[in-house]
């Protein structure tokens, strides 16, 4: 259900496989989901403004779980190990 009368409208584009994002029935709520993570959120302030927020969530949450599983070998690293140089290859990937 998607609140009427609103000016931007509401579309995700294609998200990749897995990646879910939907308002929720009270048109005040996004649901994103991928793998483990499941958010709902609410964007505060004009109601055109939120829905632009909604959507610029969705585009930059479509891909956070690939960032997140990419970084794994130094988020597992040991506390004081030496961080990988910028823009190098992480260990292991």
């Amino acid at each position: 259900m998607e609140p009427a009368g609103l000016s931007v409208p509401l579309s995700w584009g294609v998200l990749p496989p897995g990646v879910q994002a939907a308002l929720l029935t009270d048109g005040r709520l996004l649901h994103l989901q991928h793998g483990p993570i499941d958010l709902v959120i609410e964007a505060f302030g004009a109601e055109d403004a939120a829905r632009v927020a909604y959507v610029r969530a969705t585009a930059r949450f479509a891909s956070i779980l690939d960032e997140l599983v990419a970084e794994l070998p130094v988020l597992r690293a040991a506390v004081g190990a030496p961080l990988p140089v910028a823009g190098a290859p992480l260990p292991g990937g």
